[in-house]
């Protein structure tokens, strides 16, 4: 805009003895202006040839041209080519890895790109370009789909909690997003077992918290000054708030809460022998139903049951959990035949205060006997005519 600047003044020259002189000069200048304005337009929107690689609805990663850093040894790509946020700060790169080809360079970032939000391709000190992720739709946003345990009283020295979310959430953000609030007014502090990395599943969409087990431990220091994180006849609220966004980049629809009370410290290993079996009958595909008596680790539930024949072949089919976690039932694939089978247990299946079937997960080694080992537990059945 300069040239035009310096050029416009040409247009004040007036002489009325030179009239046809003046217009061929404002003829000119009009040329000039309409052929560098498109000149102008298109430096400012050089296309450079990044784009976006998508997987599902998410931004997955990003891809630059090879040439945009052609004298660039490929194993130096990784320290000499950088993402990084158009906001942040200027020497603060992102983390992630890059795959290349004589064409193109991926930079996957180790955590999702946020949606709304602007990137710059650094090559050495030098800007080669930029991208922007689109702001996700408000209808992608995530929810909590359930927490577990799910009734509404627990024993006092709970161990674990889940939380099943929609989608894919971004990581190391549970401290900051999940409170304990106790009798709807005090904030517990350091009740939680701040684990890094977090426990989620492979798809990022169940995440579990531990209570602090110093604290539930009888004895332990942490137990001795702070006490024990639940107490019992007290009533809590389990607070997921809504800033907690997922993958990609959207935040919870609404706060999620789990209210529930606290009962009595449960010290024992859940008993097998004691569940109530319901056999099907043969030539149907009912269901073989369990009364657990009592509930049990949800997921663990889901991973420690088998049904096998007395010839120790597995029984197809699928295990469903009740909401309450205390029953459960299996569906065969195929018609029941008549004939002796059983119910196989993994020792590792915990009850609420994580008590397995072996042994109590609080108990003073110093006054009881260690109990044996066993890797699985199992009940026999018949189905007859």
């Amino acid at each position: 805009m300069e040239m035009l600047t310096c050029l416009l003044p040409m247009t004040r020259i007036i002489n009325t003895n030179t009239v046809t002189i003046k217009n061929i000069r404002l003829r000119a200048v009009r040329n000039l202006i309409f052929f560098l304005i498109p000149v102008l337009f298109s430096c400012n929107s050089r296309e450079t040839g990044i784009h976006i690689i998508k997987d599902g609805q998410r931004a997955k990663a990003v891809s630059i041209p090879r040439n945009l850093a052609a004298d660039i040894a490929d194993d130096s790509i990784g320290t000499v080519v950088q993402v990084k946020l158009k906001s942040g700060h200027p020497s603060v790169a992102i983390f992630g890895k890059y795959i290349h080809n004589n064409d193109s360079i991926v930079f996957e970032p180790y955590i999702p790109f946020t949606p709304g939000l602007e990137y710059e391709v650094f090559v050495g000190n030098k800007q080669a370009g930029s991208f922007k992720i689109p702001a996700g739709n408000i209808a992608d946003a995530p929810t909590v789909l359930a927490v577990y345990p799910s009734p509404d009283t627990l024993p006092e020295n709970l161990l674990k909690v889940y939380i099943r979310f929609s989608q894919p959430m971004q990581e190391a953000r549970s401290a900051q997003h999940i409170v304990l609030i106790k009798n709807n007014k005090d904030t517990l502090t350091n009740v939680f077992l701040d684990l890094q990395p977090e426990l989620w599943n492979d798809t990022r969409t169940v995440l579990t918290v531990w209570l602090d087990p110093g604290r539930i431990k009888r004895d332990l220091q942490p137990n001795l000054r702070l006490g024990n994180p639940l107490q019992e006849k007290n009533k809590y609220t389990l607070l997921v708030t809504n800033g907690w966004k997922g993958a990609n980049g959207i935040s919870l629809q609404k706060d999620f809460t789990k209210q529930f009370v606290a009962s009595k410290r449960d010290s024992l290993s859940p008993v097998p022998h004691n569940w109530d079996l319901e056999i099907p009958k043969t030539n149907t595909k009912d269901e073989f139903k369990i009364d657990l008596k009592e509930p049990l680790d949800h997921f663990l539930l889901e991973e420690s049951l088998q049904v096998v024949t007395d010839k120790n072949i597995p029984v197809k089919g699928k295990w469903v959990i009740d909401k309450d976690d205390r029953h459960c039932a299996f569906i065969p694939t195929e018609t029941w035949s008549a004939g002796n089978y059983i119910l196989v247990i993994a020792s590792r299946l915990e009850d609420l205060a994580g008590n397995n079937l072996n042994r109590p997960f609080d108990r003073d080694i110093t006054k009881t006997k260690t109990p044996p080992v066993t890797a699985t537990y199992r009940r026999n059945f018949v189905i007859g005519d």
